[in-house]
């Protein structure tokens, strides 16, 4: 399996070459509420992981942060984590998940996330938002990588919209959206 990418822009924590050869069987996009406790006004970050028959997995979380002398452009930085249990399904967490076709190799799937699509390269809006948009992107990489079924897309949208009903603005629509760069 080909190793994370070494760049500024990616952190890798705790990920060995065992975790790149297990086998993912599903995607999940997962919200968690930027401040803890759900209160009424906190939005959800989003990030995404890719998960193992045995329910661990590796999370992809894109987090802003600003650049020298630019305090409204935010670029992303990618903890590229693995998690040895399933996320919590507190008050404060929200997700959505999808099978994947066929199970794939970690290593694979990061390889074309990380190498052919350079899904690192990612820049948050003027507000430091678009992680939910960014979220989405791996779920269209996954789809292109066959890896998905393309009704995915549609049931992540219903969820989406499902989500928005119940949250109100803590889901902000339009969805925000960065934008990737060379």
């Amino acid at each position: 399996m080909p190793p994370i990418p070494a760049r500024d822009s990616i952190v890798q924590t705790h990920l060995d070459d065992k975790d790149l050869a297990c086998l993912v069987v599903k995607m999940r996009i997962i919200g968690i509420a930027v401040i803890p406790g759900n209160p009424p006004d906190s939005v959800y970050h989003f990030h995404v992981s890719l998960v193992f028959a045995n329910q661990k997995s590796i999370r992809l979380n894109l987090n802003p942060y600003l650049l020298e002398n630019s305090p409204i452009v935010t670029r992303g930085q990618l903890a590229v984590e693995s998690e040895s249990s399933p996320y919590p399904t507190e008050p404060h967490v929200i997700s959505w998940e999808c099978n994947l076709s066929a199970p794939l190799p970690a290593g694979r799937i990061l390889d074309f996330i990380l190498e052919d699509r350079k899904r690192y390269q990612y820049e948050f809006d003027r507000n430091g938002e678009g992680c939910r948009f960014w979220s989405e992107v791996i779920l269209w990489d996954l789809i292109d990588l066959q890896a998905v079924d393309s009704i995915a897309l549609s049931n992540f949208n219903a969820w989406e919209k499902e989500q928005k009903t119940k949250q109100g603005d803590r889901i902000p629509d339009p969805r925000p959206q960065g934008t990737f760069y060379e």
